[in-house]
């Protein structure tokens, strides 16, 4: 079963190219608004404390452009192509995620947070990647297709401001820090600086990324939900992780 199964899969990877036009193959420009906009960034500390900071789904401005450049698409086989993905993020983060949620461990993909808001603090900065990426294209012929892809590069981030530590790291709801518990039941946030360590971010290096994809496509327009990752970073002795998330609405346009 799973070898027949197998075998028309193999099939229809090679059968559909035959059908199937070529338009998200030509290099092209995308240009658009990213709903998510900016860069998130996660400041572990070597006691199992952490902060976030980011954007703002409220924040408006240039950290909600969406410019990406496709070239080099090259044809590997069947309907497996790759090309070149270049990309560029800037980013005013002026919100952080905090009241980190029971049972949430250092080493989750993803952290839970219960609260999101200014505390004061802002970061700035700029992420440009190039990523070879592999992808599959479903649908060409039809009014709308799906593009799938996985891409593994190179990026030079830079980002500069502050942050609080907000949370730590625990097995139980008794064992938090004075500044979580400051967070959880104080409306203003005016004296958290009393309560909460402020880090400073001075950060620009070149570094290796990854970036998977997925995209929905008509002739020109499109819509597109990724992320841009950037492999763990050490500064005084703590660790950062960038990623770029996007949930874009864009305009193609081919060369």
């Amino acid at each position: 079963m799973y070898k027949l199964s197998f075998l028309i899969v193999l099939m229809l990877l090679f059968q559909l190219p035959k059908h199937l036009s070529s338009a998200e193959l030509k290099p092209s420009t995308r240009i658009g608004f990213n709903l998510n906009g900016g860069v998130n960034i996660d400041y572990y500390t070597e006691d199992d404390r952490v902060g976030n900071s980011h954007h703002g789904w409220e924040n408006f401005d240039l950290s909600n452009l969406y410019l990406v450049l496709f070239a080099q698409n090259n044809n590997i086989i069947g309907g497996l192509d790759w090309g070149i993905k270049y990309g560029y993020h800037s980013f005013h983060n002026k919100y952080q995620k905090f009241g980190l949620n029971d049972g949430t461990s250092k080493n989750a993909d993803v952290k839970s947070f219960n609260s999101d808001e200014n505390l004061g603090t802002e970061i700035q900065g700029q992420m440009i990647y190039a990523t070879p990426t592999i992808y599959y294209q479903f649908f060409r012929n039809s009014p709308l297709s799906v593009v799938l892809g996985l891409g593994v590069g190179a990026a030079f981030v830079q980002a500069k401001g502050t942050m609080y530590i907000t949370d730590k790291f625990a097995e139980s709801t008794s064992d938090v820090n004075a500044c979580s518990e400051y967070l959880a039941n104080s409306d203003s946030k005016e004296n958290v600086s009393d309560y909460c360590e402020k880090v400073n971010i001075s950060y620009s290096r070149i570094t290796s990324t990854f970036s998977p994809h997925i995209a929905i496509l008509s002739e020109n327009f499109g819509f597109e939900y990724s992320f841009v990752a950037i492999s763990p970073q050490e500064q005084d002795n703590a660790k950062i992780i960038f990623a770029a998330p996007v949930l874009a609405i864009f305009y193609q346009i081919y060369f």
